[in-house]
């Protein structure tokens, strides 16, 4: 078992050795390196000691905002594979989406494979959700829904976002409802949908 113990140790040194650096044992280098004395240094520390950690990507505190804020989102493409995930997730198994076919002889859009409104709205809140209410979200109440004109596979969206509404809650003057005006637009700059959700939110 020594035999074996040593082998083990000289295999672990061993590319070290290669380079010029010392043969001594990896485990024994930093052990050593741990209780040697660190000149003008301050001692190391784990991360829970130092300052706080702050959390990447929260959502807004209503306190911050104002009524007339605008915020725009990044673009997200619908692909033929998120009309398929959608359909066949909710059921959507109209021909207007599944039969290329039927599309190409009856539907009144000829701007190519159209999407349900829904997979849009859907993929827009996937768009605001996430760099807007995390950590700060608590209800969506309600919301006005327009859509404005047809989406299809292929066309890539974006979301601009207004705030029109900001009102403490009687209950808990801690949150708020916050009414915005989402604007959902393609690559053309033309609004393809509009939707006014009420959520409610938590202030910080």
């Amino acid at each position: 078992m020594a035999v074996a113990a040593r082998w083990d140790t000289l295999k672990s040194t061993s590319t070290w050795a290669k380079r010029g650096v010392s043969n001594a044992p990896i485990a024994a280098g930093f052990t050593s390196y741990a209780k040697a004395p660190r000149v003008g240094l301050a001692p190391p520390r784990m991360l829970t000691e130092t300052a706080a950690v702050k959390q990447l990507g929260e959502g807004w505190n209503w306190r911050e905002l104002k009524i007339g804020d605008r915020f725009i989102t990044y673009g997200r493409t619908l692909f033929e594979a998120d009309l398929l995930n959608f359909v066949t997730l909710c059921g959507f198994s109209e021909e207007l989406f599944t039969n290329k076919e039927y599309i190409q002889s009856h539907a009144p859009m000829r701007g190519g494979h159209p999407v349900p409104g829904a997979l849009v709205y859907s993929m827009a809140e996937g768009l605001v959700i996430p760099t807007t209410l995390q950590g700060s979200g608590l209800a969506f109440l309600s919301m006005g829904f327009d859509i404005k004109g047809p989406t299809y596979v292929g066309d890539t969206i974006h979301v601009e976002i207004e705030l029109t509404e900001i009102k403490p809650t009687s209950k808990d003057p801690s949150r708020a409802l916050v009414r915005t005006t989402n604007d959902v637009k393609n690559q053309k700059g033309e609004t393809v949908l509009v939707y006014t959700p009420l959520r409610m939110m938590q202030g910080r």
